[in-house]
């Protein structure tokens, strides 16, 4: 891997200024935050010489331990390796800052105002609080009857500082602007508005999760728009739904080789005029595809041929194969990482831009994979 590659998978978004690399600007990500960072230099051969800016925020956390981050630049042989460390550095105490600020206890009028909301709302909804009372989980039921929980992080400002929100849906949560009086209280009824405006994705979601041989993902969240579902041994759709219209026309792609796939791609574009947004969608899928969709009832996961032809296992780092031989007496899966080194391994493997080619390690017919 060449220097600007190294840097590139580090920094993504830090950009050389120069022709000579002198001076690098853009942004650092830590966690979910971006930062503004600049590096100049007066030479390429030493990091001794190396100046470092970045955005006050950043700053704050990092002046007290100004004189570490020096000495590891001197350690550091080249501006990758320094980057590495010091994102981990960066990574560990902005964590350190968040959780000495979660570790403050809250005015005792919050503590208050917390217990008058919480009443309000009702001690039935009360999943967790922790002993700072500044983490608290509520529930909410559905009309089907389903669980939906947000967790709410109360900051020291309360109920100034509208408090921070994480939930499981399968759009941005907004907050509105909240009365001083009782934000969590309001919060919590935004919250159960929103379950109520996705009853009919769920709804949609859970048949099919019922109905159909779902590959991926293998524990479905409410926030999820999309399955994999299973065709037959070595092929499957990948099916993403649109939240604002559920019984419309989804994004279908087709995986596995071309030898199985070519027939539900052509029906699907043949038949897609016939589909009728008054009928479930599981059944205006089997139409225009002309097919019966397995089920967990009437077929077993043996009946699926889903290992990866290279590692034999089904799932590498929570990703199951993607990839086939589109040979029809072959039509072998693979993860495509294990395919991509396996290629790479070969004499006779060549690459196309983003496209390697080579040989089947199952047929020894051409196959390729994309450089991701």
């Amino acid at each position: 891997m060449s220097r600007k590659e190294e840097l590139y998978a580090v920094c993504p978004l830090l950009v050389p200024q120069d022709r000579n690399e002198m001076t690098y600007d853009g942004f650092i990500n830590i966690y979910d935050k971006t930062y503004r960072l600049c590096i100049a230099r007066k030479n390429t051969d030493s990091l001794k010489s190396i100046s470092l800016s970045c955005s006050w925020r950043l700053w704050n956390i990092l002046h007290p331990y100004k004189d570490a981050i020096k000495h590891k630049l001197n350690q550091c042989e080249n501006l990758a390796s320094f980057l590495v460390d010091f994102k981990n550095l960066t990574e560990k105490l902005v964590k350190c800052n968040q959780d000495e600020h979660m570790k403050k206890s809250l005015p005792l009028h919050v503590y208050s105002l917390l217990m008058s909301e919480l009443e309000a709302i009702g001690w039935d909804k009360l999943m967790f609080v922790n002993e700072l009372f500044n983490v608290i989980k509520l529930k909410a039921r559905d009309i089907k009857n389903r669980e939906h929980v947000i967790t709410i992080h109360i900051l020291q400002e309360y109920p100034n500082t509208s408090p921070v929100c994480s939930v499981d849906l399968p759009q941005p949560f907004h907050i509105k602007d909240t009365s001083n009086e009782s934000p969590v209280k309001d919060i919590y009824t935004t919250f159960c508005k929103v379950i109520d405006k996705y009853q009919e994705f769920w709804n949609v979601m859970d048949e099919i999760d019922e109905k159909c041989w779902v590959l991926e993902p293998e524990n479905p969240k409410r926030a999820d728009t999309f399955r994999r579902i299973a065709l037959g041994s070595n092929a499957s759709l990948l099916v993403k739904m649109n939240v604002c219209h559920v019984k419309g026309i989804p994004e279908c792609h087709f995986l596995g080789p071309d030898s199985l796939i070519a027939n539900f791609r052509q029906n699907l574009y043949k038949n897609l005029q016939d589909w009728n947004d008054e009928k479930d969608i599981l059944e205006n899928m089997e139409n225009v595809l002309l097919t019966k969709f397995p089920s967990r009832q009437t077929m077993k996961k043996e009946d699926f041929n889903m290992e990866c032809g290279i590692c034999y296992s089904y799932r590498l780092n929570d990703v199951i194969p993607e990839s086939a031989c589109n040979d029809s007496r072959c039509g072998q899966l693979f993860h495509t990482s294990c395919l991509y080194e396996w290629l790479r391994g070969l004499s006779s493997c060549r690459q196309s831009f983003n496209i390697i080619f080579g040989e089947c390690p199952y047929c020894n017919k051409p196959i390729t994979v994309k450089v991701k």
